[in-house]
């Protein structure tokens, strides 16, 4: 991609400004990502690395509908996973997006949702690469329209750029002669400007404009399924959680109505004691008054009644008994 794109609004040129860096290696500052310079920033080793430019002072300021990233190689320190942060007070950061990007050596460019003026700056955090324990980046783009330009590469690195950019790759040579003095080190540079050739070869016979586009969009309906997929996952964790839940509700409902069951059956035993003790002071009453052979078959009768007052007695205990193990349940 042509560094000068119009489209391309996060450049020194139009105002915007690196507020901060969490690591570079010596020359390799991460002003190289604004600039119009062929220019690269190495991080140094650790994960994640991040940086945060100020948009508020741009000079033309669109709505951006599109962000993105150029590395000029397929290394183990491209960047693989990344994300997009947003803020309007530079002190609380919004999540705006994440990008999980292929391992690619051309421009890597998404579709988001549009960040309007009101915001401040930006926050790009690398959170995994795809083996090395550095990272590096080229540019960082944002944009207002998706770029139609038909050259999407540029080579011009310099032997140096390119031993610093993977931290499995050799020492950074200090001149070309000590490249050449080095066999292996000559051969996988040979072997990097054949790799280059080649893809400078395949893509010159470029697609159309309107079939890039399409396979874009593509590309950024599948990585927002993964999204959606993600979300589904989370709904229906949260929907059973809902049913245990609700199973959980039901299970106590039942053991509520159960003891209310329970007290309104010793209620009830309650009030027939009640009920057969009066009836025994009625029938002593009545007893007063018969002779003798009426008063033994009065006892008899009323030993009887009293003898089942008694087995009615210990049933009500029984249930009083069963109530109290309820509750401590």
């Amino acid at each position: 991609m042509d560094f000068e794109t119009p489209h391309n609004k996060l450049t020194q040129n139009n105002g915007a400004v690196l507020l901060e860096v969490s690591s570079c290696r010596k020359g390799c500052s991460a002003f190289s990502l604004i600039t119009n310079e062929k220019t690269v920033w190495v991080s140094e080793e650790g994960l994640p690395q991040s940086f945060v430019i100020d948009i508020s002072n741009l000079k033309q300021r669109p709505e951006f509908n599109y962000f993105g990233w150029y590395c000029w190689h397929s290394y183990t320190s491209n960047p693989a996973a990344v994300e997009l942060d947003v803020t309007a007070d530079y002190t609380r950061y919004k999540r705006w997006c994440n990008f999980q990007a292929p391992l690619s050596s051309r421009p890597q460019i998404f579709s988001i949702d549009a960040i309007g003026k009101n915001w401040k700056a930006i926050r790009v955090t690398i959170r995994e690469t795809f083996g090395a324990a550095n990272t590096y980046m080229n540019k960082v783009f944002l944009l207002d329209k998706y770029p139609r330009e038909k050259k999407f590469r540029v080579i011009d690195e310099s032997i140096t750029n390119i031993s610093d950019i993977s931290s499995t790759s050799v020492e950074v040579m200090k001149s070309n002669q000590d490249l050449y003095k080095n066999p292996k080190s000559k051969l996988r540079f040979q072997l990097e400007e054949l790799r280059d050739t080649v893809e400078n070869m395949k893509n010159r016979t470029e697609p159309c404009d309107d079939l890039t586009e399409i396979k874009n969009e593509v590309s950024d309906w599948q990585s927002r399924m993964g999204e959606i997929n993600s979300n589904l996952k989370i709904l229906i964790e949260k929907v059973s959680q809902v049913e245990n839940n609700a199973r959980r509700i039901s299970e106590n409902q039942k053991i509520t109505q159960f003891k209310q069951e329970i007290i309104h059956e010793i209620t009830k035993k309650k009030k027939q004691k009640k009920k057969s003790l009066d009836l025994s002071r009625k029938f002593n009453q009545v007893t007063d008054k018969f002779d003798t052979t009426e008063e033994r078959k009065a006892g008899e009768l009323l030993s009887m009644i009293h003898t089942k007052t008694e087995e009615k007695l210990r049933k009500i205990m029984q249930l009083q008994l069963d109530k109290l193990k309820i509750d401590n349940y």
